[in-house]
């Protein structure tokens, strides 16, 4: 695995998702529920997001092209999200 392009596609989407923002929503959802049961949900929310990671790095090609989506419209697509998620966030 080339450590260059992991870290290009991996940065913008740290960015893109937010992480010092989704706390106090975290916080907020995770209040009234004991310390035992909010670990067992962050263990499987982070579970479930691997397995979906995997099934896609695997299956992603095949389930695009059954709906036609083309690797350059994902591409179009997430330049998209990304440009209005940085349009945000700009003073």
């Amino acid at each position: 695995m080339d450590l260059k392009l992991f870290l290009l596609t991996f940065i913008p989407l740290f960015v893109a998702i937010d992480s010092k923002g989704l706390v106090p929503l975290y916080l907020g959802l995770t209040e009234s529920i004991d310390k035992d049961k909010k670990s067992r949900l962050v263990f499987n929310a982070a579970i479930t997001a691997f397995v979906i990671c995997v099934a896609f790095r695997f299956i992603g090609k095949e389930q695009f092209g059954f709906i036609g989506i083309t690797v350059n419209d994902f591409r179009i697509a997430g330049g998209i999200v990304l440009l209005s998620v940085t349009h945000k966030n700009t003073p």
